[in-house]
């Protein structure tokens, strides 16, 4: 996830946003990289505390 977030921040941001491919460049290592991750392992740790409780519900309907 992070790996493609950096290359679709590299050419979403500056069509978006209207900056600089190289202002994205300089901002991948110390910001983009370290964001990603930790949205990553929240995700994860939500996902991991909530599926078991809503589990039943979703396979419920599938039989």
């Amino acid at each position: 996830m992070t790996a493609m977030m950096c290359l679709f921040n590299y050419i979403v941001t500056p069509l978006y946003m209207g900056t600089p491919r190289e202002a994205v460049a300089a901002l991948i290592i110390p910001a983009i990289i370290p964001f990603n991750l930790l949205k990553g392992g929240i995700n994860g740790i939500i996902t991991f505390l909530v599926y078991k409780r809503i589990s039943k519900f979703l396979h419920r309907g599938a039989y």
